[in-house]
Parts: C-alpha cells; structure tokens; sequence
C-alpha cells in the first residue's frame, strides 16, 4: 500500500512481479567452428559421416547404419533437469530412418555390450514418436519402457524436442507441446548426445540446465 503526511500526491501504478527465476544453465551448445565440446567428427566411407559447420553438427548415416554419439556431462541425470534440441531432418533414407537425444549415457559411443542410456527418438516422415531405456548388460537392445511408437501431430522437418524431469516424471515435449509422460528412466552414465539411423540430419543446438 501507500502512505501520505501532508502531502498532495498522485499515484498512477503499483507493479508487483517476482524475482526472474534464473535458470542454471549446464550447457548451452551452438556448435561453433572450435567445436570447445569435442563432439565426434568421423566418417567411414559412404556408411556415414559426422561434422560440425556453420553453427551445426551434421549427422549423416546410410541405409543400414546408425551413430551414437556424445559427450560428458557434469550433471546429475537422477535429479531434476531439462534438456532441449532444434534438429532438422534433411533425409529420411528408409521406413525405419529415427534419429534424437540419449542421457544418462555409459560411454561416448554407447553401441557394446554393458552399455546404456535413455533415449527420445524420432520419425518426422511417419509423424511417430518413441521413449525407452535401452540396456545392453544382458545383451538385449532397445529394452523398452513404453509400448513402441507412438502417433503424433506436432512433428515437422524441423523439430524442437525436450525432455524435463521433476520428481520421477519425464515430461516429454515435441515443438513446445507436452506429448508424453513417463517414469523409471533412472541413469547411470555421464553422457549425453545423439542417435541418428538411416537419416541426414542437422542439429542447430542443445541446452541443458
């Protein structure tokens, strides 16, 4: 409220707001040309091909092959968190091409046995979506939570993709739409980056806080 002692005074506003709440910001990657990260840049012949060029890491595999690609991470994947990517598909090359994020990851190149990471796929071409855990300690792949793919209508060529834990929830967000909850995706790796199957792909970012 006001006070006023002897005085003539006109009071035009009162504007009350809460403190900005600043996130903590873990990584905030633009794929500069020094690439200060050391995201993997390789090739094996026209199987497929990894770089990073003008503000972008390129991911281009062939029919038939896939890479798995990350990097460390200081951050705590068991509690809360959120991750974010802007990727563009510039070719899907097959019925079965995917490609998206991996946390909580067991090593760099999460393809050998005892490896492991959670992972948010995507299928712009069939407009699907899929969740999961996958754990290779037994020797199963794609050890999964959810029951496969799901159909959704918020996907695009170029898609902004989020996953936030709070508590034991992962709310999974696809263009800024909340698509899908899921729990009991606990980690035990320090990496974090991308999958990409029988697709050409351009990732413009990746923000963790």
């Amino acid at each position: 409220g006001f006070l006023c002692y002897e005085s003539d005074i006109k009071i035009e506003n009162l504007r009350v707001s809460e403190t900005a709440n600043i996130e903590n910001v873990v990584l905030n990657e633009e794929f500069n040309s020094n690439n200060n990260n050391k995201w993997w840049e390789g090739k094996q012949g026209a199987d497929f091909n990894t770089f990073t060029s003008s503000g972008k890491y390129f991911i281009n595999t062939n029919k038939g092959f896939q890479v798995r690609a990350g990097i460390p991470l200081d951050l705590d994947y068991n509690n809360k968190f959120s991750i974010e990517s802007d990727i563009l598909l510039a070719d899907g090359k097959s019925d079965n091409s995917y490609h998206g994020i991996f946390w909580g990851g067991s090593s760099q190149f999460p393809h050998g046995e005892g490896d492991s990471f959670n992972y948010f796929i995507i299928d712009p071409d069939h407009n699907l979506y899929r969740i999961g855990k996958q754990d290779n300690s037994s020797g199963v792949d794609l050890e999964l939570l959810e029951s496969g793919w799901v159909e959704t209508t918020f996907l695009k060529s170029n898609n902004n993709i989020k996953i936030d834990r709070d508590g034991n929830e992962y709310k999974i967000y696809i263009n800024g739409q909340l698509i899908d909850v899921v729990t009991g995706l606990d980690s035990e790796g320090e990496y974090i980056g991308f999958l990409c199957y029988e697709s050409d792909i351009k990732i413009e970012n990746l923000r963790v806080s």
